[in-house]
């Protein structure tokens, strides 16, 4: 069996987020983790890239084998993005790899920043549907961007 992840590079550079697919085996995730765990550090190539994107990666890709990514999976890592410029802080930082993708693949995302724009929220939160269809468009994204209620707007509340 084999997967593909996708993550942003988060090499950025001006304006420029790289999006990169890699196919990696189930055997060599499992290979690196039961490394981990006797405090091996080399990962094979590409885990550790894949590692540091799990909190950008769409829940489906932990559930179902074979899954197959699409634009829609895009809109989700998009949409962590914009949770992250938001809340000046790293996706689910400090949690273990392994249950960070069973809390993702559990449907858990992170909590709204308080005092972020409503509408601002609202298009985060449509981006991390748990169903791809459910998902807006990259054109309707950019239209919702365009929006000036997104910045003048009322504001999340906790």
């Amino acid at each position: 069996y084999s997967f593909e992840m996708a993550w942003l590079d988060r090499a950025i550079s001006e304006d420029e987020i790289r999006v990169i697919t890699e196919e990696i085996t189930k055997e060599e995730v499992m290979n690196y983790l039961e490394n981990l765990s006797k405090n091996i550090k080399s990962p094979p190539s590409g885990l550790s890239k894949i590692f540091g994107a799990i909190a950008y990666t769409e829940p489906k890709i932990f559930a179902i084998d074979k899954y197959k990514k699409d634009k829609r999976s895009d809109i989700y890592s998009l949409g962590v993005l914009f949770w992250e410029i938001s809340s000046c802080c790293v996706p689910f930082e400090g949690i273990d790899h392994i249950i960070k993708m069973e809390k993702i693949k559990g449907g858990l995302c992170e909590k709204p920043i308080s005092a972020t724009p409503l509408e601002y929220t609202r298009l985060y939160e449509d981006c991390w549907k748990p169903e791809p269809e459910d998902r807006p468009l990259i054109e309707d994204v950019c239209e919702r961007l365009k929006s000036k209620s997104l910045v003048l707007g009322d504001h999340y509340k906790m």
